[in-house]
């Protein structure tokens, strides 16, 4: 893929999206992804143990009354904590992933 192009990739209507994401990845060599999905998309991949590192971001002077609820990385705890600004940082490492 060059640089400043996008490719867009058609999946059939049964097919397991997540499945179908990591297979064309795989077909075109790309070894390192960002996801930076919504909550539900972000989930789907912690779910299933695609995921190699996160990085939760909480403010300390924002709070929002409403909104979606983040995905839960269940049965993690945070290798890293750090505090930029207002910002705390966790990082959580998925040891069980084939790195």
């Amino acid at each position: 893929m060059a640089a400043g192009k996008i490719q867009y990739q058609m999946l059939k209507e049964n097919d397991s999206v997540l499945l179908s994401i990591m297979d064309y990845l795989f077909q075109k060599n790309i070894q390192s992804v960002l996801v930076e999905g919504g909550a539900a998309t972000l989930q789907l991949f912690i779910d299933v143990g695609l995921w190699d590192e996160a990085r939760v971001i909480t403010s300390n002077t924002r709070i929002v009354q409403e909104g979606l609820k983040a995905p839960v990385l269940k049965k993690f705890d945070a290798v890293r904590t750090e505090n930029i600004y207002s910002d705390d940082i966790r990082y959580y490492i998925n040891k069980q992933s084939n790195n």
